[in-house]
């Protein structure tokens, strides 16, 4: 089929981040679907939706956050209108999740509350019915509602990220080359909502576990995980900065500072922010060691 073919070439081109080409293939795809589920819609709509809601995150990854909507209510207004069945309940959920993440990004919170606890009954009855393909989008689900809270409702944020900590261990387990990246992720997550809620101690622990991970990671794909590895690494000297321990957070400093550096030499449009932040906090951290210095002499 021509629309497949095309639809196809949209997804590589929005892989290969050339927008003009994906969204006329997009486009050119849907136009195709749309005609043929017109006149019939028994064979055509669900993929339709599937394909709606493929062109709708094209919007959403390109921040074009008003098409993405549209596009993706429509799609949900498929999903919602089809027979339900394993596959078309799975389109279902996943749009409502990327409509909340869409809603996360426009600091629409109360919306994308709305759409992660709509999706997560769909993921919780899927998973029943076949653990292995549905538990990591589960999982997912869970992790982004722990982020939505992170900053104002500690206790069910720390809730969905241990469900979700649950699923993705016990998933890297089996498979670890496909699910320690998300469970790394997940851990860091929740050493991020300790360190705002100032349980220090544990975030110190969530930190080494999620970094363990990603520093053997990086070692064979450094273009995929090395932003990761420095901003864990910039968030270990940070956490150690709000603990005092400046000791500690120069030693951190110093082996991210380099790192990043070296990341920025070869990317620096993904990297100058974040070294950036990385030389900022260095130069607090001896500025501090200083002080400290001088108190030591004057109380001698």
């Amino acid at each position: 089929c021509i629309a497949k073919v095309l639809l196809a070439l949209a997804a590589l081109y929005s892989d290969q981040n050339d927008r003009v080409n994906a969204d006329a293939n997009f486009l050119r795809g849907l136009s195709i679907v749309e005609r043929l589920a017109s006149t019939h819609p028994e064979l055509y709509e669900m993929y339709l939706a599937f394909a709606l809601k493929g062109h709708a995150n094209f919007y959403l990854k390109t921040e074009r956050f008003k098409e993405a909507e549209d596009t993706f209510l429509r799609a949900l207004s498929i999903f919602e209108q089809l027979v339900t069945s394993d596959f078309v309940m799975y389109g279902l959920a996943g749009t409502l999740n990327d409509l909340a993440l869409l809603y996360t990004k426009n600091k629409r919170m109360k919306e994308a509350e709305e759409f992660y606890l709509r999706a997560l009954p769909i993921y919780e009855r899927l998973v029943t019915s076949n653990s292995e393909e549905y538990e990591p989008h589960l999982a997912t689900v869970l992790n982004n509602l722990g982020l939505l809270f992170s900053t104002s409702r500690f206790h069910e944020s720390e809730k969905y990220h241990f469900r979700a900590l649950s699923i993705r261990e016990r998933l890297a387990t089996n498979n670890p080359e496909r699910y320690e990246s998300d469970l790394a992720m997940t851990l860091n997550n929740l050493a991020y909502l300790y360190t705002l809620n100032k349980k220090y101690n544990k975030a110190e622990e969530y930190y080494l576990s999620s970094l363990s991970i990603y520093k053997r990671m990086v070692v064979n794909h450094p273009n995929v995980y090395g932003l990761d590895v420095a901003q864990i690494l910039v968030d270990f000297t940070l956490l150690y900065v709000l603990m005092k321990r400046f000791k500690k957070a120069k030693k951190y400093s110093l082996r991210a500072l380099p790192f990043i550096e070296y990341m920025a030499s070869t990317n620096y449009t993904v990297y100058a922010e974040i070294l950036l932040t990385a030389k900022t906090l260095h130069q607090t951290i001896l500025e501090e060691t200083n002080k400290d210095i001088v108190n030591c002499i004057f109380d001698r």
